[in-house]
């Protein structure tokens, strides 16, 4: 049994040796024409090799070891194919059914894509759904609000009406009552007096009160009134109300509108939530030029906005850090050059954290050095070694939701993860298939991080825990193909990763899975990246000494 095992344990690990010979260290697939590199015998397709020395037709360096080799004057086909390798390949047991599988999964792929992209139609027509059934729904209650606005007006005007008249009728009643009250106690009081002194029959009383009594009974007598009967009618005078039985019978017989189908002429947007994916990628603003006066760069690197939209930009031969405002307006820097606290060597990536701390990859003094959102000195971490917590030449810095963060060693192949303090957490990478060749930038979404690989010309996709999960592109000036991608970002609202691909001057967008969505062009030699409040784009171009802000979303 010892002995089967061995046999087995041995076969396992030709087996993985064939495998890795046979592959590609380019594309990662089986070798198709394998070309033999003269310098150290490694063997590369033939169709990786050419896209290789479209960068410089007289030399190609070795994806394996490095070393270089000259091509010879007929270009790549004239270097030795491995026949050796042709024959493994053929007689390769299984390879006849790998084939077919191949060509089956070739061929499922169109259909698996038309079902991914009808299910993102259906997905579209579902939200349009939701906000036409709450407008519709608006719309009616707006409607049988204007009407019920347009009733209560004429109400209220009715009601003023009906105020107006019986205010005025009831203060003219009102005075004439008054007016008569006054002149009954005045004429009682007279007439009361008169019998009184008649009732008493003094003879000196009433010669001396006889002519002013006879004058004011006088007048009494003659005070003359309208008719009993007309004032009656005119106090019969009132108002009614007659409703307008028509409009109610209107109102039961008709609606305040009529519901309808129509054809929706919504035109279903793109991954990205825009119409039209050809509106992505539009210069909107240039910011600064070459030069060491406020507001402009010389070969600025890293670049990073937060919530209020303020954009940072490590500015690399100046030695600084510059801030800008979403408008593109100048609002401070610091820095300068040096190893002291707050000064750099060469900055090249920067992240923003929650609370709106900045943190600055210092390239050249090996280290990562923190500051308060105004650029005032906090804190640094990190030395110059290979070891846990130490650096070589590092290009990207990022950091995560929980604002752990992410920093891609470049000089050493690996990536690895801080705490805000600078406590070490992991790390991930190193040399081989599932490791790196000058890993430039990474980023964190949905439990995997997404790194840019240069000398692999692809991104290359880990799990939470730093195993190799997936990879997507390849090298070449085409579709979802890059020349030294540089500076990553995520679109977390639409679930998108945007690539700076620094040699081919434009900006990838793909999905999650390495989906291809579009690209555009930019400034020369792209390498920082940003998205500005999640709607625009903030792309750095190191040898254009610019930032552009883009259209996105």
């Amino acid at each position: 049994m010892a002995a089967a095992a061995s046999a087995t344990s041995v076969s396992a690990r030709l087996t993985r040796v064939f495998n890795e010979e046979l592959s590609c260290p380019v594309c990662l697939e089986e070798l198709k024409e394998p070309k033999c590199l003269p310098s150290c015998a490694h063997n590369v397709c033939k169709a990786c090799l050419e896209n290789m020395a479209r960068m410089n037709p007289e030399i190609i360096r070795c994806p394996t070891c490095r070393r270089v080799s000259q091509v010879p004057p007929g270009g790549v086909n004239d270097l030795p194919t491995n026949n050796v390798l042709l024959k493994f390949l053929e007689i390769t047991p299984g390879r006849q059914q790998r084939l077919e599988i191949q060509r089956s999964v070739d061929n499922s792929k169109p259909v698996i894509n038309e079902m991914q992209t009808r299910i993102t139609i259906l997905d579209q027509a579902l939200d349009i759904l939701e906000t036409d059934w709450k407008k519709a729904k608006e719309d009616i209650h707006l409607t049988a609000n204007i009407v019920v606005e347009m009733v209560r007006n004429q109400e209220s005007s009715l009601c003023e009406d009906i105020e107006d008249f019986y205010g005025k009728k009831h203060k003219m009643l009102q005075n004439q009552r008054q007016n008569l009250s006054s002149l009954l106690a005045s004429s009682s009081a007279c007439l009361e007096t008169a019998e009184g002194i008649l009732l008493k029959g003094d003879v000196d009383e009433l010669t001396e009160m006889a002519d002013v009594l006879t004058q004011q009974l006088k007048e009494v007598s003659q005070m003359n009134f309208e008719d009993a009967g007309e004032l009656k009618q005119k106090c019969k005078e009132q108002l009614e109300f007659h409703p307008n039985h028509e409009l109610q019978i209107n109102l039961e017989k008709q609606c305040i509108g009529v519901v309808r189908r129509k054809m929706s002429d919504k035109i279903p947007t793109s991954p990205l939530g825009v119409s039209d994916i050809s509106s992505i990628g539009k210069v909107i603003k240039k910011i600064g030029r070459k030069g060491s006066r406020r507001g402009k760069f010389k070969n600025p690197g890293g670049i990073a906005s937060n919530a209020h939209g303020e954009l940072a930009v490590a500015d690399y031969f100046n030695n600084r850090v510059e801030v800008f405002d979403e408008t593109g307006k100048f609002l401070f820097t610091f820095g300068k050059k040096g190893d002291g606290e707050g000064q750099f060597l060469g900055p090249t990536g920067i992240a923003y954290t929650r609370s709106n701390k900045i943190l600055v990859m210092d390239s050249r003094n090996f280290r990562v050095q923190v500051f308060d959102k105004s650029g005032h000195f906090l804190a640094t971490f990190g030395k110059k070694g290979f070891n846990q917590g130490e650096f070589g030449w590092a290009e990207g810095i990022a950091v995560d939701e929980n604002d752990n963060v992410i920093v891609t060693d470049t000089e050493n192949n690996r990536v690895q993860i801080f705490l805000l303090d600078g406590t070490f957490v992991h790390q991930f990478g190193g040399h081989g298939p599932e490791g790196f060749d000058t890993p430039l930038g990474t980023v964190y979404h949905k439990e995997e991080f997404y790194t840019s690989d240069k000398g692999n010309n692809c991104v290359k996709v880990f799990d939470r825990n730093g195993v190799y999960v997936r990879q997507f592109g390849r090298v070449g000036p085409g579709t979802g193909e890059f020349r030294c991608p540089r500076g990553i970002a995520v679109d977390r609202a639409n679930d998108c990763i945007l690539v700076c691909d620094s040699e081919n001057n434009c900006v990838h967008v793909f999905k999650l899975d390495g989906t291809y969505v579009v690209n555009f062009e930019t400034k020369k030699t792209p390498v920082g990246i940003d998205l500005l409040k999640g709607k625009k784009l903030a792309v750095s171009s190191y040898y254009g000494h610019c930032v552009q802000i883009l259209s996105y979303r």
